[in-house]
């Protein structure tokens, strides 16, 4: 359809203009990146006897551990036999499985994976507002409540896909937001 061209720039902003707010940016996501490393060391905290683990976890974790051993996304039934998993997505486990390479278990590579994606989604929450506001209070202060949300603080420490998900879901949002601006990935 020929029509209204869908303009590639910001706002209005030219390219230049894009690339002088994104440095600037980087000095006024500072306080991100410090509630972010905040939010790393809590989730460390609240999981230094383990992360929680419920009936979804268990399958998670076989599936990344039967990754590692070579038989495929799958869990042991009752009788000691492999079995495909078929009620869970396959990624989470193939994540897993991968930071899993350099722990003993998969239950302990959880901890540091859902730690780091807490701080990511911290930091990529800051990143975006300020990317829309330019404005570092508003920045720091969407950081700040996704840090204090003790639903977010409990998705992060425990064994599910959600952190994945979520981080998933916002940098996303952030590539959209790179290929509006014309700036590419």
């Amino acid at each position: 359809m020929m029509g209204i061209p869908f303009p590639r720039n910001a706002g209005g902003m030219t390219g230049a203009a894009v690339a002088d707010r994104r440095q600037a940016g980087l000095r006024g996501l500072i306080p991100c990146l410090l509630l972010a490393l905040v939010g790393f060391g809590l989730a460390l905290v609240q999981t230094r006897l383990g992360t929680g683990a419920g009936g979804d976890s268990s399958s998670y974790l076989m599936g990344a551990e039967n990754l590692l051993k070579g038989n495929g996304f799958s869990r042991y039934s009752g009788g000691y036999e492999i079995r495909p998993i078929t009620g869970f997505p396959p990624f989470y486990s193939l994540v897993l499985a991968g930071v899993s390479l350099g722990w003993p278990e998969a239950m302990a590579a959880s901890r540091y994976l859902n730690a780091f994606l807490f701080a990511a989604n911290i930091g990529l929450v800051g990143y975006l507002v300020y990317a829309f506001s330019t404005s570092t209070w508003s920045a720091s202060i969407a950081s700040a409540f996704l840090l204090l949300a003790d639903t977010m603080l409990e998705l992060h420490t425990w064994v599910m896909s959600e952190p994945l998900f979520i981080f998933l879901t916002l940098a996303a949002i952030w590539a959209l937001l790179r290929s509006m601006e014309g700036g590419g990935l």
